[in-house]
């Protein structure tokens, strides 16, 4: 068993969990404990809600140059009701991967009925004419509609519609994708995002 994390930042139950799923993930691909640069958190708009976001430990999948699942500590409040609001701490899995195409500015999840509901009032989703399995299937908002079409072809959204159906959000900024599910990291996880990240940082 390899123990390649040391951050002090870690909990004995965090550096425990973190190993295992790094061994776990090494078992299947060729991996390495990294540092990705240029990722600011900050940037992201489905980080906006957490008060506190640590980037505790990264690992590169070298198959792909550009492909990292990062373990993130983040804190969050959740409401209590009349004992007050809840302070919490996770410890969640995103993964990451620099794209050969800018894309502006996207979000993609998947669609729920109270989407097809808004669509009515305020079309603002973007629907892929030639795909009709991947538009009702997928809620997708851009701030640059003709980029984020020519961006997202046929290939790019054959991928996506390949993850578990309502569980992972993606968010593209420019050229810098994430993925998550915002549930605790776990082995299943790993493995989903791992091999999607690692494909999407291939295509071209």
């Amino acid at each position: 068993m390899i123990h390649p994390f040391n951050n002090d930042m870690l909990t004995s139950e965090e550096h425990e969990l973190i190993n295992y799923i790094y061994n776990h993930l090494s078992l299947k691909s060729d991996t390495a404990v990294t540092e990705v640069v240029d990722f600011d958190l900050n940037n992201f708009s489905l980080f906006a809600h957490y008060k506190n976001l640590q980037i505790l430990s990264t690992i590169a999948i070298r198959r792909a140059e550009n492909a990292f699942l990062s373990f993130i500590k983040l804190n969050y409040t959740s409401p209590g009701g009349k004992r007050g609001d809840h302070d919490n701490i996770e410890l969640q899995l995103w993964g990451y991967a620099i794209l050969r195409k800018d894309f502006g500015h996207v979000l993609i999840r998947s669609e729920n009925f109270a989407d097809k509901l808004l669509e009515l009032v305020c079309p603002v989703e973007i629907d892929f004419d030639d795909d009709n399995l991947f538009s009702k299937q997928f809620y997708v908002v851009a701030d640059d509609k003709d980029k984020a079409v020519s961006a997202m072809n046929f290939s790019f959204r054959n991928v996506v519609t390949q993850l578990p159906e309502g569980d992972f959000l993606i968010e593209i900024v420019k050229d810098q994708l994430i993925i998550g599910n915002r549930k605790p990291a776990s082995i299943e996880s790993t493995e989903q995002l791992g091999k999607f990240i690692t494909t999407v940082a291939l295509l071209r």
